[in-house]
């Protein structure tokens, strides 16, 4: 490494002048030719000396050896990045310390914490223990003294029970034998028709259950009989109906369908329709699927996914009814309103009333946007 410095030095020489050409020039001792310093009211070219004072600039190149110094330099910082490293291990070392410490310290303050509200509450339990024992003991003898009690008023009450049911029975065995002895006559004529009257209940409920069980029996079978005809005749037509829709799409089948002939087996797909319906009184289709006009051969995964979503999708999606829609819904809801009500009583007009306040309040009406 090397730099240069400019200097300023000062001299007191000896020197000497001559003129070149015309021009005043100064030579030092002992050194080379230097710039002329002009002098004035020179008039000869003899050789003269003077003793003058000049400030000559001086430019001096210094090489400067910085090896030892850089050396020193990247000594210097090696030993700074150690002391950076050792003091960022230091503070990561403190963190870790700062961190662990305060984990234990919250650990021993939780569980001192809980210690103490065990302990508080052990103690706690452990006075009311006592106090429970001691209410329990005398519960029990409570209990004990209420068993006694009841079984003592059972045992009273079936003492009594005997002997008040002893004295009701000696005295309506008592009063019977004395109605008996005074109506005797009534009895025993009372008797005596009962037995005419039943004798003769019992015959002509004979006959009348005879006739009965046997016309019973006639209109159980015949009424068994309607009923496995019209049975039968529902299963003919549905039968009816099944053949006819078979043959129905047999024709169509033959209309859609070619006749051609192949050599080896052929796997071939076409358009399917898939129905949800519930079955009552009438058909009611609750959803359908229609498959695509010309399936891929490899959807078959696909096709049962898309299916399965379908019939498990949820529910329609509603939005609220326009005012026009609402103005036709109410017109129709007041015509059968009028057609239904046609008794004019009491209980009517409550009935109409309670509708239209409902109807009134009712906002919200929703729509099918699926």
């Amino acid at each position: 490494m090397s730099y240069s410095e400019k200097h300023t030095v000062t001299a007191n020489a000896i020197i000497e002048f001559e003129w070149r050409e015309l021009k005043l020039y100064a030579k030092f001792k002992g050194q080379r030719d230097y710039k002329a310093v002009e002098i004035e009211n020179l008039t000869d070219e003899n050789k003269k000396i003077a003793n003058l004072e000049l400030e000559i600039p001086v430019e001096i190149n210094i090489e400067v050896d910085t090896e030892q110094f850089d050396k020193k330099i990247d000594t210097t910082v090696n030993q700074v990045n150690t002391l950076n490293d050792s003091i960022i291990g230091t503070a990561e070392a403190e963190e870790i310390s700062i961190i662990e410490n305060a984990d234990r310290i919250a650990t021993t303050v939780v569980s001192g914490f809980f210690s103490y509200i065990k302990s508080d509450i052990s103690q706690q339990i452990a006075e009311l223990q006592s106090s429970v024992d001691a209410k329990f003991v005398e519960m029990m003898k409570q209990k004990e003294n209420a068993l006694s009690k009841v079984e003592q008023m059972r045992e009273d009450f079936q003492r009594i029970t005997s002997r008040y049911t002893k004295i009701f029975s000696e005295l309506d065995k008592e009063l019977s034998n004395r109605i008996y002895a005074l109506e005797a006559d009534s009895l025993k004529l009372k008797k005596l028709l009962t037995e005419i009257v039943e004798y003769q209940k019992l015959n002509k409920s004979l006959a009348t259950s005879t006739v009965t069980n046997r016309e019973e029996a006639l209109t159980q079978s015949k009424l068994y009989a309607s009923k496995l005809k019209v049975d039968t005749y529902n299963f003919v037509t549905r039968a009816q109906g099944i053949l006819a829709s078979y043959k129905i799409l047999g024709r169509s089948l033959d209309s859609i369908l070619q006749s051609v002939q192949i050599d080896e087996p052929k796997q071939l797909l076409l358009p399917v329709i898939f129905r949800e319906a519930q079955m009552n009184a009438e058909v009611s289709v609750m959803n359908s699927y229609v498959s695509a006009e010309t399936p891929k051969s490899n959807a078959t995964a696909d096709f049962k996914a898309t299916l399965e979503q379908h019939f498990t999708k949820a529910p329609p999606l509603l939005a609220p009814v326009s005012q026009i829609q609402r103005q036709q819904i109410e017109r129709f809801f007041n015509e059968e309103i009028e057609r239904s009500m046609e008794k004019q009583d009491e209980h009517s007009k409550r009935v109409l009333d309670k509708i239209f306040s409902l109807w009134e309040n009712n906002n919200d009406f929703l729509t099918n946007l699926s």
